[in-house]
């Protein structure tokens, strides 16, 4: 704003060079693309102390275009020093009214004049001012935020989340880092506007420039939050997030073990309790986990130690579908390198779900410390539901390992 005030006082930094014997020779009625001596001598009153009401004096008497923008560039230089937000507001109309901004900042301000009305809580005229701005080929990183908060406002969510998503991709490309905070507002839009995609997308994004583990956790859990999201789908991501180690409340735990029952992995459910209780998340005296763990315990060890039977059936079947079932077996049983095995047999024979089968050997291979691979399997799912699931395992898992899980 300052480049724009500095052009916009021009004329009235060349007040003083009328006076003297050339001002003398000035006739009192405005000239026809000047200033008369009247407005020029009480503009040189204001410019030597500029207050608001002075400004507003000499816009009351302004005659013509020039002398409305030269009022109006005192008038905002005025309001912007005194941080009096509605006097700059209406100093950018007599600006604007003035038909006398130069073409080059004409866009600049009425992109600042949106945001100084979202400032006075009037968003609609922020979206009409920042809207114009933008067809008159003007966009910036503050215009954009404001735009996201007047539409957000206005209950336009998907609009708000356009405009943010273009401010944070503005952002990006100069040298500054976004903010932490500008990826919250991007995924609370997109959770309002139910784009799941988009909540998965940024999600990502924020977790590949702040991956903390309290960030995973609150990110996986908006994930998890929003209705589409499949059992399968659902699970994989426990897995991530205990991957990540952010299961961190017997809520959580209890959660993921909930997945892995329903998905009848009954190891990977019994597994899952046990690890919040040796995690401290999981009170050991919980009598109703107990009870929970008990009634897993014989499911699980059916399904485990029918494996190799299952296994043997599937290396003989032509049905693709039949090593998946085996390869899900041994992921939910912690045997990484066997599901891997089985997973590449599933895909090679051919299944039903190929997206989810190669987001299942790629979890198996970073599981199983094949870290490159893993993330090689996710970038072949770029679309659909499980593009999501694969995005946040391909957000840099060298720390992820076999180890890091039950």
């Amino acid at each position: 704003m300052k480049t724009s005030l500095r052009s916009l006082m021009l004329p009235v930094l060349l007040l003083a060079a009328g006076s003297g014997a050339m001002a003398a020779k000035r006739s009192a009625a405005p000239e026809p693309d000047g200033l008369s001596d009247s407005f020029r001598a009480q503009a040189e009153t204001v410019k030597a102390s500029p207050t608001v009401a002075g400004a507003q004096t000499l816009s009351d008497i302004a005659s013509g275009s020039l002398e409305k923008y030269v009022a109006g560039a005192l008038m905002l230089q005025a309001a912007s020093a005194s941080g009096d937000l509605k006097a700059e507001r209406k100093a950018l109309t007599v600006l604007f009214e003035s038909k006398g901004v130069p073409a080059a900042e004409l866009p600049k301000l009425h992109n600042h004049a949106g945001v100084v009305s979202l400032m006075l809580n009037d968003p609609q005229d922020a979206i009409a001012q920042i809207r114009y701005a933008e067809q008159l080929g003007y966009r910036d990183v503050s215009g954009q935020v404001a735009l996201a908060d007047a539409l957000s406002r206005t209950k336009d969510n998907a609009g708000a989340l356009a405009a943010l998503d273009t401010a944070v991709t503005m952002q990006a490309s100069s040298s500054s880092p976004m903010p932490e905070a500008w990826y919250d507002r991007v995924i609370s839009l997109a959770v309002k506007s139910n784009q799941l995609p988009q909540v998965a997308l940024w999600g990502q994004r924020k977790l590949a420039a702040y991956p903390t583990n309290q960030n995973w956790r609150s990110v996986l859990v908006a994930y998890l939050s929003r209705p589409g999201v499949s059992l399968e789908e659902t699970l994989d991501i426990y897995r991530l997030a205990a991957a990540r180690d952010a299961l961190v409340t017997e809520r959580d735990w209890m959660g993921y073990s909930a997945a892995a029952n329903n998905a009848g992995a009954f190891a990977e459910a019994k597994a899952a309790l046990e690890a919040g209780m040796s995690r401290g998340a999981i009170a050991q005296n919980d009598a109703a986990i107990k009870k929970q763990i008990a009634q897993l315990a014989p499911k699980a060890s059916k399904e485990l130690a029918g494996l190799k039977t299952r296994a043997a059936a599937a290396d003989k079947s032509a049905k693709g579908d039949d090593a998946l079932k085996v390869a899900d077996d041994y992921l939910g049983g912690a045997q990484f390198a066997k599901a891997v095995e089985y997973y590449k047999m599933a895909l090679s024979k051919g299944v039903a779900d190929k997206d989810r089968a190669t987001v299942r050997l790629g979890i198996a291979q970073i599981r199983n410390g094949e870290v490159a691979n893993g993330q090689s399997a996710m970038a072949q799912v770029t679309s659909g539901p499980w593009a999501s699931v694969a995005g946040f395992w391909k957000v840099p898992t060298q720390t992820v390992t076999a180890s890091a899980a039950p």
